[in-house]
Formats: structure tokens, C-alpha cells, sequence
């Protein structure tokens, strides 16, 4: 990345995306990161830079793209598809914000702004907050952006077109998984969310933008379900019992297996 932009006067960031089960370490393992290559321990240099020293590092999350609650309400109404009673699917995020975040940041824009989101509100439906919270990017005050780093459960997914999906479907009739879902929702369903999909790979796909995704491999996918459930209760402890109740936390959870079932 550095030698392809050495000579670029306003060189982009480079995009790191991290991608695992939900429960997995991704965001603990951002965090770390951030903190290694914004520090002032880091061996790396700077483009453009005559000394080794911090980065200038941006994290995100794919949690913080999620449409209102309000139009995630509309979007299950309006379609009558069962993946988008809950957040979660490719579908319940804004992909405009998600272009333009990664539009701003490639440019290294005098501002870009984040949004952030909420998992704990609306009994664990979860919202955007308030503008005044979102994490804003300012190149005016510091250096220009070094590294992207963005996390999610999805990224880097690819979609698999509606024939694809039916012979995948037809495989997984023949795998015995206790958590199995994708067998009960209709095909139609499955292709409207893996026609969401599509929308995606401009803001998080693999080469373009991320060029590199660590992957985050758990010996067993039905892990997510005990996983997920030690978030939430660390989050109901937070927030003084706001959240999802297990019974909750289990069907949430099952909206999301077929992709892991899928993809």
C-alpha cells in the first residue's frame, strides 16, 4: 500500500476488515489493534513520514451502519419477510451511509461522520443515537488517516445469486445441524436478502475497499448462541437489565444462522 501511494500527494487509508461470529472477539481485538497502531510503541511509519510513529487510526463497526429503528419497522412490514423482523440481515443497514463513510474516508475528507449504535434501547430492538454521539473523522486538526479498521459478523460475504442459493440450500438438507435455519424460511426470502448483499460489496468487500480480512474461524458455528448470550447478559449488567432476554437473544440469533449457514 505505501509503495503504490508513495508518491501520492493526499494517499487513502489503508482498509483492514475483521470479520467473525458474533461473540468471537472481534470488537475486544479492534480495540487492541487500535490501540497498538495509534500508540506511540508502533514501528511502522507514516507515508510521506521521515520517522516511525503513532497512526492515525479510524474503527468502525458494521453495528454502527443499522437503519433506524423506525425504517427497520417499515422495511418488516412492508416486505413480510421473516429475516427482517429483527436487525441484523443484509438489508437492516444504511448502505448510503456505508458508501458515503467509505467515499469520505478514501478521500481523506476535512470531516467525516460516523454513526453509532445503541444495542440496549427499544427492550434490545436497538437505535441509531443522537448526531451529537456519532464518531467524527477530522484530517483539518490531525494527520490524515493511516488505517480503516472495520469489523463485522458479515464482512466480506459475498452474494450467491438465486441459483446458487437453491443448490446450497439443497446441500445443507443433507448436513446434520442441530441450530439449522435456512431450511425453514422461503427461497424467495433468502434471495431478497442476498439481493441486499449485493448492495454491500462496494463498502465492504473483499480487495475493494478492505484489502486484507482477518478472519476470526470458531470450531464450531453453533458456538455463536452461547457467545452471544455472554454479550448480552455483560450488556443487561451495564445498562441495568436493558437489553434482550435469553429467549430473545436465541431467536435473534436465529435470523442470522442461515448466512452462516449460507455464506
Amino acid at each position: 500500500h505505501c509503495t503504490a501511494h508513495k508518491d501520492t500527494p493526499k494517499p487513502p487509508p489503508f482498509f483492514l476488515g475483521l470479520t467473525g461470529l458474533q461473540g468471537s472477539g472481534k470488537s475486544y481485538l479492534v480495540e487492541l489493534l487500535e490501540r497498538h497502531f495509534s500508540g506511540p510503541s508502533t514501528k511502522l511509519k507514516r507515508l510521506h513520514a521521515t520517522t516511525a510513529g503513532s497512526l492515525h487510526v479510524v474503527a468502525y463497526s458494521l453495528d454502527d451502519l443499522y437503519l433506524p429503528l423506525s425504517e427497520r419497522q417499515k422495511l418488516a412490514e412492508s416486505s413480510g419477510n421473516a429475516l427482517w423482523r429483527v436487525r441484523g440481515q443484509f438489508g437492516t443497514h444504511d448502505t448510503t451511509w456505508a458508501q458515503g463513510i467509505v467515499g469520505s474516508l478514501r478521500a481523506q475528507a476535512a470531516q467525516t461522520k460516523i454513526p453509532r449504535f445503541d444495542k440496549a434501547v427499544a427492550d434490545g430492538q436497538g437505535d441509531r443515537v443522537s448526531q451529537a454521539a456519532w464518531q467524527v473523522v477530522d484530517t483539518t486538526t490531525r494527520e490524515l488517516v493511516d488505517l480503516v479498521l472495520f469489523e463485522g459478523w458479515s464482512v466480506g460475504m459475498r452474494p450467491l445469486g438465486e441459483a446458487g442459493l437453491a443448490a446450497r440450500l439443497e446441500t445443507l438438507r443433507t448436513v446434520d445441524d442441530a441450530h439449522a435455519q435456512a431450511k425453514y424460511h422461503a427461497l424467495q426470502d433468502l434471495v431478497q436478502v442476498d439481493t441486499a448483499l449485493s448492495t454491500y460489496l462496494s463498502w465492504m468487500g473483499p480487495l475493494q475497499p478492505l484489502q486484507a480480512l482477518l478472519v476470526l474461524e470458531a470450531e464450531q458455528v453453533g458456538y455463536v448462541y452461547t457467545w452471544r448470550l455472554q454479550q448480552e447478559h455483560a450488556l443487561r449488567l451495564q445498562r441495568d437489565g436493558q437489553g434482550m432476554s435469553d429467549a430473545e437473544v436465541v431467536a435473534f440469533i436465529d435470523t442470522y444462522y442461515p448466512a452462516y449457514e449460507l455464506y
